[in-house]
């Protein structure tokens, strides 16, 4: 069976609606008077949904990755702000770090890879940042200071064990 409209132009476009013809759509001269088949969309398959999750599972695996702060640097830990800058680094190695320059504001959550002296590397796989203690924290009027990146912070709250103070 066939059928030929009086709105349907040569380039096979509907001049009633300003669309591609399609029978029966809503707006059409033919709508509710005639069934169109329509094919059923196709399902995703089974072994494309299993891969997507097991990425997101590596992912999220991936994600919890990381190393401890070593005792050696026990001292950074805590949160730390000033100004246009802010590090929140945790004994478990999850550090979160923002900073502002101008409009742009730069935000990182992300374990710790590796630390080598003032050097703290985050980040996940080969995707990572690279954040410089440029001045170890430090004692002035009761407060506790830390450069980072050249940025002065102060401690906020301390996360060393044992100490768990509000600054």
């Amino acid at each position: 069976m066939s059928f030929d409209c009086k709105y349907k132009l040569a380039d096979q476009q509907c001049r009633r609606l300003g669309k591609e013809c399609s029978p029966g759509d809503q707006g059409c001269v033919l709508q509710g008077k005639v069934e169109m088949y329509k094919p059923e969309k196709k399902k995703k398959s089974p072994v494309k949904k299993s891969l997507i999750s097991l990425v997101l599972m590596l992912l999220l695996i991936l994600a919890s990755c990381g190393i401890e702060l070593p005792v050696s640097h026990y001292d950074l830990a805590g949160e730390w702000e000033g100004g246009f800058t802010g590090i929140i680094i945790n004994q478990s190695g999850k550090i979160s770090y923002w900073e502002k320059n101008g409009t742009s504001k730069k935000t990182v959550e992300a374990p710790l890879q590796e630390i080598d002296g003032n050097i703290l590397k985050i980040g996940l796989g080969n995707m990572t940042t690279v954040i410089e203690i440029t001045r170890m924290p430090w004692q002035e009027d009761g407060e506790t200071w830390m450069e980072i990146n050249g940025r002065t912070v102060r401690q906020i709250y301390d996360y060393t064990p044992n100490k768990g103070s509000t600054k």
